[in-house]
């Protein structure tokens, strides 16, 4: 069974936001710039691409992005 898109973005944005449980699992040190990120689900993964900022304590997904196959 796969996630949705949305949850899949959700889980790459709390990996990159700071004091998360996520972000403590996923260990990323610098948050801002492109990044790349792997989410895993039980019939594979979602590779999510995202321009981050982190200004002033606050973390802004300027943009993400997938390639969701059948």
């Amino acid at each position: 069974e796969a996630i949705g898109v949305f949850g899949a973005v959700s889980v790459a944005t709390a990996c990159v936001t700071p004091g998360s449980i996520a972000a403590e699992v996923a260990g990323i040190e610098d948050v801002s710039g492109a990044k790349s990120l792997d989410v895993e689900h039980p019939t594979g993964f979602f590779t999510i691409d995202m321009d981050v900022a982190f200004e002033k304590g606050e973390v802004t997904v300027q943009r993400s992005a997938l390639l969701r196959t059948a």
